[in-house]
């Protein structure tokens, strides 16, 4: 096959409010409430809406992108992830955007679909980003433990039914018989026939056939909880608040999306506590991912910057203070927090530069904070067109 035909077509470009690398999530589940637009481009379909029909019946979208910011001639073979804080691995075992074909994956929650637009949330990607494809997330395809369960479902599904159809079948016989009972109790003695007791195989067949439907039974309920832990952990950190301790008058927030991989495990566990987990099918993570030596950080606001924070709305007609991506100041404020919450700083700047103050952007926010042992404070915050050396 020709190079040529692996060429790759750009069917949109992303509209987000992360400008800058500074401060952008390194993955979509650190900012869950911020949304972002992707337009299909005209040149890609003659009608690029009808390309985006169907999909607002899925909940997620998978996003193919590229790292357009990756300006490497070269890739290396092992990286330094931040979470390792400086240690190396393969770039095949990261998401390091710095690859040898720079191409991104982002899982999305879709918000909505208009026209040629679709709205997602949950995302980690820049503005102005080349998008290369969009595939809907099927959780019996994407997801492996579910899929384990699929096949054993599969497998069993003939042997279930055929339980259930003979316990059916021994509930109505022995319904038949009790009927019978009363009638034959109802009786005169002279026109009762001679009695005749069930054999000992015919009873312990009913008391079979009653405990495969019980099984049957157990084993659909275990899984229908196990989906629905799975499919609705991203509904359970939208409910779940951020918690606040206000211990020596200052308001230090500690993020919501802690241990949300350990809700994953408990029916897992549960599965395994009752024989029925199939020994095959198993996920696991690098220990650098679950036990990073890089760890979560406490957020304060400064008083003088919640107030300047609160300076910046949908509504305001002063274009430095009106946010193009961001809906509220709560929201503004919760994606800050879930930004800082994980420490975005680089790990030569972690190590070599613990005392600089540190900057990112967040849609028209221009954020100034600093570092501490397990702790960072936002200081200022101010309109990106007012600071010189970010304009463009």
């Amino acid at each position: 096959m020709a190079e040529e035909s692996y060429r790759l077509k750009v069917i949109g470009y992303m509209r987000s409010p992360f400008l800058y690398k500074n401060g952008t999530p390194r993955q979509p589940i650190i900012c869950p409430h911020v949304t972002g637009e992707i337009t299909i481009d005209k040149n890609v379909f003659n009608n690029p809406d009808h390309s985006l029909e169907g999909l607002e019946q899925f909940s997620h979208v998978w996003i193919m992108f590229i790292f357009h910011k990756n300006s490497n001639v070269h890739s290396k073979a092992k990286v330094k992830p931040p979470r390792m804080n400086g240690k190396k691995t393969g770039v095949f075992s990261t998401r390091s955007p710095y690859r040898p074909n720079n191409i991104g994956l982002t899982l999305a929650k879709i918000e909505g679909v208009k026209g040629s637009t679709v709205t997602v949330s949950g995302i980690d990607i820049l503005d102005g980003t080349p998008i290369i494809d969009l595939k809907p997330f099927i959780p019996m395809y994407d997801n492996p433990v579910l899929l384990s369960h699929e096949i054993d479902e599969t497998v069993s599904e003939q042997g279930r039914v055929n339980d259930c159809m003979t316990s059916q079948q021994s509930e109505t016989k022995i319904k038949d018989e009790t009927e019978n009972r009363k009638d034959f109790d109802n009786m005169e003695p002279e026109d009762k026939p001679a009695e005749t007791e069930l054999s000992h195989d015919e009873l312990n067949c009913h008391v079979g056939d009653s405990e495969n439907l019980i099984r049957a039974s157990e084993e659909l309920e275990n899984l229908h909880k196990f989906e629905n832990n799975c499919l609705n952990i991203d509904k359970e950190q939208e409910l779940c608040p951020t918690a606040v301790d206000e211990s020596d008058g200052n308001k230090v927030i500690k993020n919501r999306n802690t241990n949300v991989a350990s809700k994953l495990e408990e029916p897992r566990q549960e599965k395994q506590n009752s024989g029925t987990e199939r020994s095959d099918i198993k996920c696991c993570t690098a220990d650098w991912i679950t036990n990073s030596p890089v760890t979560s950080l406490e957020v304060r606001f400064t008083p003088s910057a919640e107030e300047q924070l609160k300076l910046f709305s949908c509504e305001d007609v002063d274009t430095d203070f009106k946010f193009q991506c961001l809906k509220s100041f709560s929201q503004a404020k919760q994606s800050i927090i879930d930004i800082l919450h994980q420490d975005p700083r680089s790990t030569y700047r972690r190590k070599q530069c613990s005392d600089s103050l540190y900057y990112f952007t967040l849609d028209v926010l221009h954020i100034t904070c600093w570092f501490d042992v397990n702790l960072v404070e936002i200081v200022r915050i101010k309109p990106v067109g007012q600071v010189d050396k970010l304009k463009s």
